[in-house]
């Protein structure tokens, strides 16, 4: 499935499937600060009535990658992937 999704974004630029991997190996440094931002707009959003569900499930992912960052060595594409797909 991610070598189906590889092909299709490197089909308009053949960099894009390394940058992207390369950035999401890179974000997860610094997932566990984005949890309470995230947190906090959503109470926001939800104060003026406004839907929180974006904010909510984004602290969510960024919570799955917590921990990360202590890792040794820079977790690799797949084990962030594990990590975004716990339950």
């Amino acid at each position: 499935m991610l070598d189906d999704l590889e092909a299709q974004w490197a089909q308009d630029d053949p960099d894009f499937p390394d940058r992207t991997e390369a950035h999401v190996r890179h974000v997860t440094a610094k997932a566990w600060r984005f949890i309470g931002e995230m947190e906090e707009i959503s109470a926001t959003f939800r104060a003026a009535g406004l839907p929180s569900d974006f904010h909510d499930a984004a602290a969510e992912i960024y919570r799955r990658m917590d921990g990360l960052e202590k890792q040794a060595h820079m977790p690799s594409l797949n084990e962030v992937l594990a990590r975004l797909l716990e339950t």
